[in-house]
């Protein structure tokens, strides 16, 4: 199967898919993307922003 670039299988990807392998273990390209949304949202609400004195 070509991968959404042309060219073979990438090995990074779930077999049959073009959606990179993933702690989550999510197949659907969907749910990868609506949970990276809610971990990026997650990962800048606890950022420190820096106020110089």
């Amino acid at each position: 199967m070509l991968d959404k670039y042309g060219a073979d299988q990438d090995p990074y990807c779930y077999p049959g898919s073009s959606v990179l392998r993933n702690r989550l273990d999510l197949h659907d390209e969907e749910s990868l993307h609506e949970a990276e949304r809610e971990l990026s949202e997650i990962a800048v609400g606890n950022l420190r922003l820096y106020s110089p004195p």
